[in-house]
């Protein structure tokens, strides 16, 4: 099965009281984005929901840092049932910026093995 690799980004414009959340299309550029009130669990579960009918076929690999309603339990359900077409891959923990480059490369180069 084809992989697709997505970034997943939250943006807040405080000032406005706006926010937005989405996926990067690795392959495409193309950007998938949805503009909530919130942003938790919840909201999130919504989002993979969303992600999934926006691209109904092949497998996606979802790269996320380590916020907590990224680990949550009410997520367990839903990721085992789609375990088949979404793949949630966790940045690892800050290390300086000179190594960012070089741990995205290692992480895209495990996610094609």
């Amino acid at each position: 099965m084809e992989k697709r690799i997505f970034f997943h980004s939250s943006l807040k414009l405080l000032h406005k009281g706006l926010k937005w959340f989405g996926v990067l299309n690795d392959e495409t550029g193309k950007v998938f984005c949805t503009e909530e009130e919130t942003y938790d669990a919840i909201v999130f579960l919504e989002l993979l929901h969303k992600v999934l009918a926006y691209y109904p076929v092949g497998k996606i690999v979802l790269i996320l840092d380590n916020a907590r309603i990224h680990h949550v339990k009410l997520l367990q359900p839903f990721l085992q049932a789609n375990r088949s077409r979404l793949e949630l891959v966790f940045l690892p923990a800050y290390r300086p910026p000179v190594e960012a480059h070089e741990r995205f490369v290692e992480m895209v180069k495990r996610i094609g093995d």
